[in-house]
């Protein structure tokens, strides 16, 4: 009962600015480095090595300040979580992996070290009854690899991920984070991630594999761009 007055706590403290108090510090300071998290995983992926670097600096300076801030006194909605500081602690770990693969020059390694940062998160919220944008898009995102194997190739199968695909998209879409209202880049991005996952469905449903294909394609330069964002 009281991870689910937590849980709704959160809610309206992400809702808007006028929340004030320990939850919406939290997660507002968590969001802020997150955003430095996704230029990590971007540069990573993208090969460039001096904007991978100074992401990661970046994003271990603002989870310093978090793990300084909040480690012996999490918010309340993670008090009763035996799991915050070792959560804390594990994700420090991982960026200064990260920044060691970096260093040496692997960058596809070090992306995948910091790809299991999102499973942190994403449990750390799982195991206290809490949903956030990111956690959405990170679920579409692991349905989107999916759907992107080029090993899936069963109509039925890429029929039903689709599906599944663009329900993903839709329930992402419907709770937007505080810092989108109002914005037509949003309302744009959002718009081309839930029509790149509807023509999926579509080509899925008709059986063409040409036009599937494409639709296929362009499902992740639109989520990319969300994420990037966004996200």
């Amino acid at each position: 009962m009281r991870r689910t007055i937590m849980a709704a706590l959160v809610l309206a403290a992400m809702a808007g600015p006028v929340f004030a108090g320990p939850v919406s510090d939290f997660e507002n300071a968590l969001r802020d480095a997150y955003g430095n998290y996704r230029m990590a995983l971007f540069a990573t992926n993208s090969g460039k090595r001096e904007q991978s670097a100074q992401a990661v600096e970046a994003f271990a300076a603002k989870w310093g300040t978090l793990g300084d801030t909040w480690s012996q006194s999490p918010p309340p909605q993670y008090a009763d979580d035996p799991q915050w500081l070792p959560t804390l602690v594990e994700i420090k770990q991982i960026i200064g992996k990260a920044a060691t693969e970096i260093e040496a020059g692997k960058l596809p390694e070090a992306h995948n070290v910091l790809e299991t940062i999102r499973d942190q998160i994403g449990q750390l919220h799982l195991r206290n009854g809490m949903v956030t944008f990111s956690d959405r898009m990170n679920a579409y995102h692991a349905k989107m690899e999916e759907v992107l194997n080029p090993e899936m190739t069963n109509p039925q199968e890429i029929h039903e991920g689709a599906a599944v695909l663009h329900y993903l998209a839709g329930e992402m879409l419907r709770f937007p984070p505080a810092d989108a209202e109002g914005s037509a880049e949003f309302a744009a991005l959002s718009k081309a991630v839930e029509q790149t996952s509807s023509d999926v469905l579509a080509a899925a449903r008709s059986g063409d594999m040409e036009k599937l294909k494409a639709a296929r394609q362009a499902l992740k330069p639109a989520y990319a761009k969300l994420f990037m964002k966004f996200g």
